[in-house]
């Protein structure tokens, strides 16, 4: 099971155990947000629903912002990032990353942002599945 699902929303909200069905979904769609590619499904009768990667990566600007006022923080570090990416300068550009995520495990970090998102969608994406299977 994928340590993220079990973390604290960084906004306070209870967490609803996850079936072991939709743990599987869930640990499916963070993948997909990770390799930065959208989440859809349609449930019949229903409007589509989902995390697009553009929703995600505002998420993901949204901690960094709130990582700003963090102890130890750069006030230059999304500078930094912008020119080692202008630069191609890969390495560099993932440490700075790094750095703005401001966490012991970045990958983790935003895996649970990913999580964050995509919990409330997960019961549904199963019955979205299932009415699939139905046709």
């Amino acid at each position: 099971m994928n340590a993220a699902a079990h973390s604290l929303p960084r906004i306070g909200k209870a967490i609803i155990p996850c079936t072991p069905a939709e743990q599987s979904w869930l640990d499916d769609a963070v993948e997909h947000l990770m390799n930065r590619r959208d989440v859809q499904f349609k449930r019949r009768l229903h409007s589509p629903q989902g995390v697009t990667f553009e929703r995600f990566a505002l998420a993901i600007d949204e901690h960094v912002s709130e990582q700003f006022s963090a102890p130890g923080m750069s006030n230059s570090v999304i500078g930094r990032l912008i020119m080692h990416a202008r630069c191609r300068s890969s390495s560099e550009a993932a440490t700075t990353a790094n750095e703005a995520l401001n966490s012991a495990d970045p990958d983790e970090t935003l895996r649970s942002i990913a999580v964050e998102l995509l919990r409330p969608l997960a019961r549904d994406a199963l019955i979205a599945q299932a009415e699939d299977g139905d046709l």
